[in-house]
């Protein structure tokens, strides 16, 4: 494997606790290929309080990896990654991942998502994120609806999600790419970047080796909880198409797929409710996915957005 200056990038918002926790398991990295010198975690601190610079500060001595700590007081996920690339590259990585600061990186992570980029010639990769459950989860809950994985083909995927991804930065530089500000509230905007990367003819390659682990505390043990996650889906997959959303033609197309999906997603939910018996009681909770995703492509028509990080930093 050809020696990268890699930048780890991550995005933090008050939560010291997870962040700390995460940095442990950035530091416990095992590194048989790679060579710590070459490793900077960049950590962009979305808090006006500065919340995360306390725990930054207290690895500048006999920390393993060089941090670089970037205080980032202005709105949103958009912002914050847009400061991260920025960073990255003033670091002069060639390599940049990111990685959420409730996840924890199995041992190997690192090494597996620069092998995967690097064999594969790829722009990006990405590897798959698991929950860890904070408290035992009701029998009624799907927990599968909590992983997050992407279909892959031959290697490779369609599309991608920052959690737990790599990207080549010479890559994004010559396709001019960067995170957009109009989905700092809402969310998306990971996957409106991955829609850019592919639409400019670069490729995803998918690595499964590279695992992270998100830690699901109990408040996200819930059916509303869920329902929300996959209405805001359904109002990202408004933007997916080659319509403008907000025009008359995007809006009259969301509204007839969010009509479909609502059809289907009725119909899912009946079968799920017949056959819950032997099925369990999770999979109807699970059935409603459809039809949540439906309503979220209907909102998206109407022009009703959630602002899920309308109160963060």
């Amino acid at each position: 494997m050809p020696m990268h200056e890699i930048a780890i990038c991550i995005c933090t918002f008050e939560r010291p606790a997870g962040l700390g926790a995460l940095l442990g398991g950035i530091e416990r990295q095992r590194l048989v290929q790679l060579d710590d010198r070459a490793v900077t975690i960049v950590v962009v601190d979305n808090s006006p309080a500065a919340t995360a610079r306390e725990a930054c500060s207290a690895l500048s001595a006999g920390w393993r990896f060089r941090v670089s700590y970037v205080h980032e007081p202005r709105k949103g996920l958009a912002v914050a990654r847009n400061r991260a690339l920025a960073a990255a590259a003033a670091t002069g990585a060639a390599l940049v991942a990111f990685i959420d600061d409730d996840e924890m990186p199995e041992p190997s992570w690192l090494e597996r998502l620069v092998e995967r980029i690097t064999v594969s010639g790829s722009a990006a990769a990405c590897g798959p994120v698991y929950p860890i459950f904070q408290s035992p989860p009701p029998p009624w809950l799907p927990v599968d609806a909590y992983t997050t994985r992407q279909r892959a083909r031959d290697g490779f995927a369609e599309m991608g999600h920052t959690g737990n991804s790599i990207f080549d930065a010479a890559a994004l530089r010559s396709a001019g790419l960067s995170f957009d500000a109009r989905y700092n509230e809402s969310g998306g905007e990971d996957t409106i970047f991955f829609k850019k990367l592919r639409a400019k003819g670069l490729t995803i390659a998918w690595a499964e080796d590279a695992i992270a682990h998100e830690l699901v505390p109990p408040q996200r043990m819930s059916a509303r909880w869920l329902w929300q996650r996959w209405s805001r889906t359904g109002e990202i997959e408004a933007h997916l198409g080659s319509a403008n959303p907000d025009s008359l033609k995007g809006r009259l197309v969301s509204m007839v797929r969010g009509l479909v999906r609502i059809a289907a997603g009725s119909l899912r939910v009946l079968g799920a409710v017949a056959t819950s018996r032997w099925r369990g009681p999770s999979s109807v909770l699970a059935s409603t996915y459809t039809f949540c995703r439906g309503l979220g492509l209907i909102a998206s028509a109407v022009g009703y957005r959630h602002r899920t990080y309308a109160t963060k930093g």
